[in-house]
């Protein structure tokens, strides 16, 4: 997120803002998303979310599927 837009953030976007940047940072380039057997009936499961897509939730771009289904969680 551009430093000058920081300030109307709310909180956990701003949390979000400076955990990515941290991980990238690290050299992250995923994370994990468990998810349980009443979200999808499937059984207790894993979901990755690339950094790039958290990217794009931050500056509201396009969404894909598993940042989706983990705002739905």
């Amino acid at each position: 997120m551009n430093p000058k837009h920081l300030h109307v953030l709310g909180t956990q976007m701003f949390a979000i803002n400076n955990w990515c940047m941290e991980a990238s940072k690290g050299g992250v380039d995923c994370i994990s998303v468990r998810i349980r057997n009443h979200h999808y009936f499937r059984g207790d499961d894993l979901i990755l979310v690339q950094m790039s897509k958290l990217h794009q939730l931050c500056h509201m771009d396009a969404l894909d599927k598993s940042l989706i289904s983990c705002f739905c969680l």
